[in-house]
């Protein structure tokens, strides 16, 4: 696997421990007897898997953004490719 993929693949099973961690071992049920600093912990951990969720939210966004320009760009550029050329084939019918 390549360095992104397994990054990809730690935050996600970071951002899924987190929130099975904040749905279960921090609800207010008395069910659990955590110690502090184990909440603490969790805590932490959540805050920055939300972070890093951002992080990642915030550059898919970007990227869907540049794509798009790269997209219209490229439109362009062949609709523009597309009409010189058909000025150049008529300007060639003219001199025959």
């Amino acid at each position: 696997m390549t360095f992104i993929t397994r990054l990809i693949l730690t935050i996600a099973t970071i951002l899924g421990l987190s929130r099975v961690a904040k749905k279960y071992l921090l609800s207010t049920s008395n069910e659990y007897n955590i110690p502090e600093g184990l909440k603490k912990i969790i805590t932490k951990i959540q805050i920055e898997t939300n972070r890093i969720d951002e992080a990642i939210t915030d550059a898919i966004e970007e990227g869907k953004k540049t794509f798009k320009m790269t997209e219209d760009e490229l439109t362009q550029e062949l609709e523009n490719d597309t009409t010189s050329s058909k000025d150049h084939e008529s300007t060639d019918n003219l001199d025959e």
